[in-house]
């Protein structure tokens, strides 16, 4: 893949990538409903928590697909083996999630 490459575009003329336009959006909807909303929902409260863990497993494999992306950039960079990404980088940092909650359950035991 060439490094000269656009990132993602929405439409082919704009200049924007679709990562930017899609948290403008967000954050543009976020601040009106905090700013109309004083009120917390009482009948839709399913499905807008429904909506938010998908919202969220969305923003999560969005931003892990683009951290592999990096990763595999900088091992091209670098002129090194897919093979030794995976058994280095990629592997620490799936086990990054693990010792942040060992090292939390560590902590909660001691101060209990």
């Amino acid at each position: 893949m060439p490094f000269d490459r656009p990132i993602v575009l929405l439409l082919p003329h704009t200049h924007f990538p679709l990562w930017f336009i899609v948290l403008f959006a967000s954050s543009s909807l976020a601040v009106l409903h905090f700013v109309i909303e004083k009120e917390p929902p009482k009948t839709e409260q399913v499905p807008v928590l429904l909506i938010a863990f998908v919202m969220s497993v969305f923003w999560i494999s969005t931003i892990a697909g683009e951290l592999l992306n990096c990763l595999e950039a900088l091992g091209a960079l670098l002129e090194l083996p897919q093979a030794l990404l995976g058994l280095t980088l990629l592997a620490w940092g799936n086990s990054v999630g693990d010792l942040v909650a060992d090292v939390a359950v560590d902590c909660l035991s001691k101060c209990l």
